[in-house]
């Protein structure tokens, strides 16, 4: 379990950035369908939009929302904070009443508002979202998160699908601006 999922995250040191999103989605995936057996809900179905209820009945019922942090999810979050060299990380999932972190590495909230959330745009569009400088993006430059602390300069988000729809974001921050380099 957990030593394979350690395995294929630090093979994706010398990955490039599209298998590094491809890798953790099945990662979180996993993790997710072991919580999800743990809670006895058995199945996951994240499969309704944004904004429709059924989409938060199926998050209440797979149960991830209304449970704590899980070690698996927290290992590779912490992967993800080394490989990208950002202090800031976090697994957030989204429904219509705001961002629920999952886990979370330098935030100290553990949700927040549609109106304050990154990962909204990585969900409603169901791609990753790299914005190299928060200040210069006109979607972000006067979020409170990027004029408060944790001050909020780089960020890079990948969608966490389910059914082919984006449910959540695995995302890396960092207070300076930035890019992500190629074996990040």
């Amino acid at each position: 379990g957990c030593a394979m999922m350690l395995s294929a995250c630090i093979n994706l040191i010398y990955c490039s950035e599209e298998k590094f999103a491809v890798v953790f989605r099945r990662e979180i995936s996993r993790c997710l369908r072991n919580t999800a057996k743990r809670n006895n809900s058995g199945r996951m179905t994240f499969s309704d939009p944004i904004g429709q209820p059924e989409k938060s009945s199926a998050l209440r019922q797979f149960k991830v929302l209304e449970t704590s942090s899980e070690h698996d999810l927290d290992t590779v979050l912490s992967l993800a904070a080394e490989i990208s060299g950002c202090s800031l990380a976090l697994l957030s999932f989204i429904d219509e009443e705001g961002e629920r972190f999952k886990s979370k590495i330098g935030f100290e909230v553990s949700e927040l508002s549609l109106d304050h959330s990154f990962c909204v745009h990585v969900v409603s569009g169901g791609e990753p979202l790299i914005v190299s400088d928060t200040v210069a993006d006109q979607r972000f430059c006067k979020n409170p998160l990027v004029l408060n602390p944790p001050a909020i300069r780089f960020y890079a988000g990948f969608p966490i699908t389910s059914d082919g729809r984006a449910v959540g974001a695995l995302a890396v921050c960092g207070c300076q601006p930035r890019q992500l380099s190629a074996q990040q």
